[in-house]
């Protein structure tokens, strides 16, 4: 996502700097801004503004956009010079230069790390569950209680402990839904690694 989101800035600020150098260089008149059309009346530069020009020897009015970029008032009826794609009105900017580069990739830049570290953890959590599958120990559990989870929707967390009754601790394992209608005092295999940290795993999942 990080990278689409910098990879489309980058086109959108080439798609700038082509309409500005190559456009068809018109001014148009602001109809109405921020829905206010009475002319002479100034509304803030985030506005939503409806523009019109000539094209092609016709009146032409595309649809309703933001200027980006803009930090000085709009003024309704007031004459606003934009850049046209010649084969294709409705693609325009009001801009005389490409905005900054950072502006555009600023998204990405944010989300792209917070991706990769998603990704990190996701290859950790798959390389501790793949050695916890080769390494761990199979062991029979009772269940001692289970519930759903937002965690994990579509699976139901278990309370089991080992059925060896001179190991009295208690794990939390999530069992596939199938498994579902397990009950307190029902038995269950589970998978444990005593080297890694919170490594318990329903072997349901192996199977």
């Amino acid at each position: 996502m990080g990278v689409a989101l910098v990879i489309g800035g980058l086109r959108t600020r080439a798609h700038e700097a082509w309409l500005i150098d190559d456009g068809v260089l018109l001014n148009s008149n602001v109809y109405f801004a921020n829905g206010e059309s009475v002319k002479n009346r100034p509304q803030p530069p985030d506005s939503s503004v409806q523009i019109r020009f000539t094209w092609h020897g016709n009146p032409y009015g595309p649809q309703a956009r933001f200027l980006p970029g803009r930090h000085e008032p709009i003024v309704t009826g007031s004459t606003l010079p934009v850049h046209v794609n010649p084969e294709n009105p409705e693609d325009w900017t009001w801009l005389a230069e490409p905005m900054p580069l950072f502006t555009h990739v600023l998204s990405g830049a944010i989300t792209l790390p917070i991706a990769v570290l998603a990704l990190a953890v996701a290859w950790l959590v798959y390389w501790r569950t793949l050695r916890v599958w080769r390494e761990g120990e199979a062991r029979q559990a009772l269940v001692v209680d289970g519930r759903t989870t937002a965690l994990a929707p579509f699976s139901r967390a278990l309370r089991v402990t080992l059925a060896d009754e001179a190991d009295p601790r208690i794990f939390t394992v999530y069992v596939p839904r199938r498994l579902s209608s397990l009950s307190p005092g029902d038995t269950i295999w589970i998978i444990r690694h005593d080297q890694i940290r919170g490594s318990t795993l329903a072997a349901a999942w192996f199977e």
